[in-house]
């Protein structure tokens, strides 16, 4: 296969993954999740985890598992936190695993969280750290956006660091959005609220990103060329994609199959 059809095919396959998000979206969910900064870890440590968001991408309705809310029902405050953190990490942790096996079968959509280091994989590990047995998601059921986003629109549709990036290009609110490396320092200023905030703007970020990109007006840095390769071939995927361009390029045709004969055979004297 040509680079070029190889191209186009992932371009089809990631639209036809954003279709089936939209085409499920009673059984869609969003997750996005906040932790302890990982360079601070000691190595082979999992960062500790401050917060999960999960929102229902059909009814709007968001769930929130968080170290500041078990430390409230507990009584505990928020300068109290960091001496009872694994005991309040494992109270909000048991939530979100029973309320993940009630979910196992939904599609799970999230932004790069597929790692040993950040993802479900870091969050199961923790987990088992604090002495749970977690419910693990089937990997068929998780949906990489970054991902789909990188073969819909290539590597480099966006600066780097994409989530925040994508925002600001198409001026989505960024209110209470901290970059990584903000977060981090949040963490370590036990600033758990403002972590949880962030992590809730990223997931409404996230639900943005998909009603945008299925209506094909979500604003990137790449071209249609890029998008689709700079071929002919490309350029007709690209205007296939299109219905008003596909209107269009067809009544060019159309104009040029009727007129043209007729006026090659009047010039020739044939009429």
């Amino acid at each position: 296969m040509s680079s070029t059809k190889r191209r186009i095919q992932v371009h089809k396959n990631a639209e036809e993954e954003i279709k089936k998000i939209w085409n499920k979206e009673e059984t869609v969910l969003i997750i996005h999740y906040s932790c302890e900064g990982f360079y601070e870890k000691p190595e082979g440590q999992t960062s500790r985890i401050a917060s999960i968001v999960v929102k229902h991408l059909d009814s709007g309705q968001t769930k929130s598992f968080s170290i500041h809310s078990a430390a409230e029902i507990k009584g505990i405050s928020v300068d109290e936190i960091e001496k009872n953190f694994d005991e309040l990490e494992k109270d909000f942790l048991d939530e979100f695993f029973e309320y993940s096996k009630a979910h196992k079968n939904h599609y799970w959509v999230h932004w790069n969280m597929r790692n040993a280091n950040y993802g479900f994989e870091a969050i199961n590990h923790r987990y088992r750290v604090l002495g749970g047995k977690p419910c693990a998601i089937d990997d068929k059921y998780k949906k990489d956006l970054s991902r789909i986003f990188d073969d819909l629109y290539g590597d480099d549709y966006i600066e780097h660091s994409k989530l925040q990036t994508l925002a600001e290009k198409n001026e989505f609110n960024t209110k209470d959005l901290l970059s990584g490396k903000d977060e981090a320092q949040a963490f370590k200023d036990k600033e758990y609220v403002k972590l949880h905030q962030s992590t809730l703007r990223k997931v409404e970020l996230l639900e943005k990103y998909l009603k945008h990109s299925d209506g094909k007006n979500l604003k990137i840095n790449s071209g249609m060329l890029k998008i689709y390769g700079v071929t002919a071939q490309g350029i007709f995927e690209w205007i296939n994609d299109y219905w008003l361009l596909k209107l269009i390029s067809g009544l060019i045709v159309l104009i040029i199959s009727v007129f043209v004969p007729y006026f090659t055979l009047k010039f020739l004297g044939f009429m």
